[in-house]
């Protein structure tokens, strides 16, 4: 049985985020429709003109306010339809505590994000 992204039991939670944020792809910067966010990536809606392969990479970027900022490295991680799945594979420091704080926000369960946080840093997301 091939495993589908959409129906995969999920080792991070994730905080429904509906919002505007911008992807660097291949030199050019795309405004995205974000509809989900985790440790461990993002869950967005592309534009129309954007293309993209699995294993690619660029840099998400999401203002939540000035001068919070969320930056990601991500991987094209899955793409169906009009939404598009990205892997985290590098978050500075800053961002992962602001990502982090917006899903203690979200989840029910505050200390759910300690323990996915841990979980990321075993699984060896880099950070700077």
């Amino acid at each position: 049985m091939q495993d589908d992204p959409r129906t995969e039991r999920r080792r991070f939670s994730r905080a429904d985020f509906q919002g505007t944020a911008e992807l660097d792809w291949q030199g050019q910067r795309f405004a995205v429709q974000l509809i989900d966010l985790s440790l461990k990536g993002a869950l967005l809606e592309p534009p129309v003109d954007w293309r993209g392969d699995t294993g690619e990479a660029g840099t998400l970027h999401l203002q939540l306010g000035e001068p919070v900022r969320i930056d990601m490295d991500v991987e094209l991680a899955h793409l169906h339809a009009d939404r598009a799945g990205f892997l985290c594979r590098r978050i500075d420091i800053d961002s992962l505590s602001h990502l982090r704080r917006l899903l203690e926000l979200n989840l029910q369960d505050p200390h759910l994000a300690e323990r996915e946080l841990h979980q990321l840093m075993k699984d060896g997301v880099t950070r700077d």
